[in-house]
């Protein structure tokens, strides 16, 4: 999850800002299909504006990294959105 992070973050700051998560989303080809302020709200934990490494990590560390799959990262980022995915 470190490298999606890393990509994610465009301008190497250190945080992810919506605008580098709309990027990440695009290229990953998600970007139409998921709710992204369902998605940043699950991220940006303290309402900063930017996600940190250690909330990218909080939101991510339940997911199996030998599992990880754009559609998987989309539906896990909240797990009671959807118990049917594996």
């Amino acid at each position: 999850m470190d490298d999606l992070f890393d990509q994610a973050d465009v301008d190497k700051s250190g945080d992810v800002s919506k605008e580098e998560m709309e990027i990440l989303l695009n290229q990953v080809h998600l970007a139409n299909s998921v709710n992204f302020d369902m998605i940043w709200s699950s991220l940006d934990e303290d309402n900063s504006g930017e996600v940190t490494k250690k909330e990218w990590h909080d939101c991510f560390s339940q997911i199996e990294p030998s599992k990880v799959s754009a559609e998987r990262v989309a539906w896990k980022i909240k797990p009671s959105y959807r118990d049917d995915v594996p």
